[in-house]
C-alpha cells in the first residue's frame, strides 16, 4: 500500500478508510505508526486518537487487497478450544446414550420433545429413522434445510422409501409458498431467503448435518442475502407454533 497507494496515508478522505480498516482489525499500533510516519506534518496524537475512538464504520482488509489486485485474505475469529464446549450441558434426564448399530426412536420421543438432537456416526440411520416416525399422527409437513443439493437428493430418496415425497425449490417453477410451505419439502440454505415472508407454524423443522450447515453460514462466499437467510432461519427456529418439533442431526 505504501508503494502503490500512498495517498491512503496522506490524504484525509482516504486516510479515514485506512482508519476504518485498522479499527475493524483492532490494530491501533499499526494505524498510529503509519499515520505518524507517512503524514508527520499533519499528525496530532490527540486528534488522531479522538478520530480512532469515534470510528464506527467497519471495512474489511480485503478492500486493500482489491486495490492491490492480490488474493483476498480469508480469516475468521479464533476461539480457544476450551470455549467451544463451555455452553453445552447434558441433562441426565433428557440425554440418552445408546450403544447400537442403528438409531432407534419412537414416535413418542418426537411427540414429547420440542427439540431433538441426534448425534451418531455416518450410516447409523438418523435420516431413515426420522422419515419413518415423524409423520405418525402429525398434521404438519416437514421442512428440511441442507447446505448441499447432493444432501437434498439423498433425503428425497430416504423419505421416498417411506412414501413421503419431498419437494425442492428447483422441482418446478412456482412460488416458495406453493412448493415449500404447502408440501413436505427440502431447501438449500442458499435459497432460504426466498421464504423470509412465509408462515412456518404448520411445519416440522428438520436440520441435517447441523455442523456443516453452520459452516456454510459463516464460510460460504456464494451465500447471498445473508441477513435475510439468518433472520429467516432464526424465525423458523424460535417462532414455530404448531407441532414445533425441531430435529437437528449431527
Amino acid at each position: 500500500m505504501v508503494e502503490h497507494q500512498r495517498d491512503y496515508f496522506t490524504e484525509y478522505s482516504k486516510w479515514i478508510t485506512f482508519t476504518a480498516i485498522m479499527k475493524t482489525l483492532n490494530k491501533v499500533e499499526i494505524w498510529d505508526q503509519y499515520s505518524e510516519k507517512y503524514d508527520a506534518n499533519n499528525y496530532n496524537k490527540y486528534q488522531t486518537m479522538k478520530i480512532w475512538k469515534g470510528m464506527k464504520t467497519k471495512i474489511s482488509i480485503n478492500f486493500f487487497c482489491k486495490l492491490l489486485n492480490i488474493p483476498a485474505i480469508k480469516y475468521h475469529k479464533q476461539v480457544p478450544e476450551d470455549e467451544l464446549y463451555n455452553e453445552i450441558t447434558y441433562y441426565e434426564e433428557d440425554t440418552r446414550f445408546v450403544n447400537q448399530k442403528f438409531i432407534s426412536m419412537t414416535y413418542e420421543d418426537f411427540r414429547d420433545k420440542d427439540t431433538i438432537i441426534l448425534e451418531s456416526g455416518t450410516g447409523t440411520g438418523k435420516t431413515t429413522n426420522v422419515s419413518k416416525k415423524y409423520k405418525q399422527e402429525s398434521q404438519a409437513t416437514v421442512l428440511s434445510i441442507v447446505n448441499l443439493i447432493s444432501l437434498a437428493n439423498q433425503q428425497k430418496i430416504a423419505f421416498a422409501k417411506q412414501n413421503i415425497k419431498l419437494q425442492t425449490y428447483s422441482d418446478e417453477k412456482a412460488t416458495p409458498a406453493i412448493i415449500i410451505i404447502a408440501n413436505d419439502s427440502v431447501i438449500c440454505i442458499n435459497f432460504l431467503w426466498k421464504l423470509h415472508d412465509c408462515n412456518f407454524k404448520h411445519k416440522i423443522l428438520y436440520i441435517d448435518e447441523i455442523y456443516s450447515l453452520c459452516m456454510s453460514l459463516t464460510h460460504n462466499e456464494k451465500l447471498g442475502n445473508q441477513r435475510l437467510v439468518f433472520n429467516t432461519l432464526y424465525r423458523m427456529i424460535t417462532e414455530l407454533q404448531y407441532d414445533p418439533k425441531i430435529i437437528e442431526l449431527k
